[in-house]
């Protein structure tokens, strides 16, 4: 704080913060490269097969489909498989300015501040536990075309079960056939390498009046911008029905590769491929009225309205995502990914009123000691 003549006051500050990168124990984080077209693990296989963090018969099966699973340091990537973030610096600058004298004597304070926070680990931690390498549903089923016999879903219809539950089902799943884990099981959902901590600009302006003896009005502009808030990007998704045969005038594929065969860059092992980056942002303008009578005579309180709107792209976790072009017909929405998700995340923050009334009061009860 300095006091720079009996009216001026500033308030100057710069806050430096360091967030490494979440870390498991075992490193057994998993990753997704869209260059290599591969899975991306924290620690060495052998490791992670020692852990349970990989089951050796999933990763065996990527491979024999056509996939990759890679150590982070084949990738090219740090261990945590993000970059550390070196660059949270955080100035904040304030003033308070004590203006004319008397009954017309105002103050008029302003403010603007840089602040980091980290990314919420439960938006993309979750999907750890339930991602392919370290995890797959083991499965048979007649009306599967990747399973059945035929490859069409009507098997179950022209044949006599095989399987009936209670009877015999619990041979019906044999974990080392290769039938049990179809093409199209290997999904993702990774992390952006690049994730910078959220970031939030702060500012405000603010006129203070005394009214009467204890009571003070202000007006308040206060805004903010948040920058860096996540967004799911899908890549690789299955192409709708509707839409690939208006497209293609062709019927949908059948067979082994019937479920990755309407995927626009792979047709042999992966299923959607999920990133979760931040390229998200919000934006908030608000007018704050306030009304305060400081304690006197017994009682005092605080009056506050607040009219506000936030424009916010992302930020709602799993709810927030843009798929891929294939999934929209074409022309519809744009082919670069940054105007894409503003064109369909783009929207009022439904979460925050736009007017809101609060208010506080204290009073002392005329009874107990000294009272009448």
């Amino acid at each position: 704080n300095w006091k720079v003549t009996p009216r001026l006051t500033l308030n100057l500050g710069l806050r430096y913060e360091f967030r490494p990168p979440v870390r498991e124990k075992n490193n057994a984080f998993f990753s997704f490269s869209m260059k290599d077209r591969a899975y991306v693990v924290g620690n060495e296989l052998e490791a992670m097969y020692k852990s349970g963090a990989l089951l050796p018969q999933v990763v065996s099966r990527i491979q024999a489909l056509g996939g990759k699973v890679m150590t982070w340091k084949a990738a090219g990537v740090p261990q945590p498989l993000v970059d550390t973030n070196y660059n949270n610096l955080g100035p904040r600058l304030g003033f308070a300015y004590r203006a004319l004298d008397g009954a017309k004597a105002f103050v008029l304070r302003g403010g603007y501040r840089i602040s980091t926070y980290p990314i919420p680990y439960r938006s993309w931690g979750g999907v750890q536990g339930w991602n392919p390498p370290s995890r797959a549903n083991f499965s048979y089923s007649v009306t599967n075309t990747a399973q059945s016999p035929d490859g069409l879903p009507s098997y179950g219809l022209r044949s006599v079960p095989q399987y009936v539950a209670g009877v015999n089902s619990q041979n019906a799943i044999d974990v080392m056939d290769t039938r049990t884990l179809p093409r199209g099981f290997a999904s993702a959902s990774f992390r952006d390498r690049h994730s910078p901590d959220g970031r939030v600009q702060d500012w405000n302006l603010t006129l203070e009046r005394d009214l009467r003896g204890s009571t003070v009005m202000r007006v308040s502009y206060v805004g903010n911008y948040s920058g860096n808030q996540e967004v799911w990007v899908r890549h690789n998704e299955s192409t709708p029905s509707y839409i690939w045969y208006a497209t293609k005038l062709e019927r949908m594929p059948t067979g082994e590769f019937a479920s990755v065969a309407t995927r626009p860059w792979d047709q042999t092992v992966y299923s959607s491929v999920n990133e979760y980056t931040n390229k998200g942002w919000s934006r908030f303008n608000g007018l704050q009225l306030e009304l305060e009578r400081r304690y006197e005579k017994g009682y005092a309180y605080q009056l506050f309205y607040v009219l506000g709107n936030t424009m916010m792209v992302g930020g709602q976790e799993s709810s927030d995502y843009v798929g891929s072009l294939n999934v929209y017909l074409p022309g519809a929405v744009p082919t670069d990914i940054d105007e894409r998700i503003r064109f369909m995340q783009y929207r009022r923050d439904w979460e925050i009123p736009k007017h809101r009334v609060r208010w506080n009061f204290v009073a002392d009860l005329p009874f107990g000691k000294g009272k009448k």
